[in-house]
């Protein structure tokens, strides 16, 4: 990536202000917020693509780590 491109992205990574979407992830309790563009998403993942445009069903599961 050239580096012109690298600023590009440092500006639009996690900027509340540009971002049409958010993304939370609940971990150990603890809750983290990530700011994302639906059309950067889309170019590099077919679940957000089918997400984003209807074809997508959703499946609840509450995964829990194996314990030994």
């Amino acid at each position: 990536m050239g580096r012109s491109a690298m600023l590009i992205c440092s500006r639009l990574y996690n900027n509340t202000a540009l971002s049409d979407v958010k993304i939370k992830q609940i971990f150990n309790g603890k809750v983290r917020e990530y700011h994302a563009h639906k059309a950067v998403l889309c170019l590099e993942s077919e679940y957000f693509l089918n997400m984003f445009t209807g074809a997508f069903k959703v499946r609840l599961h509450r995964w829990e780590p194996h314990k030994q």
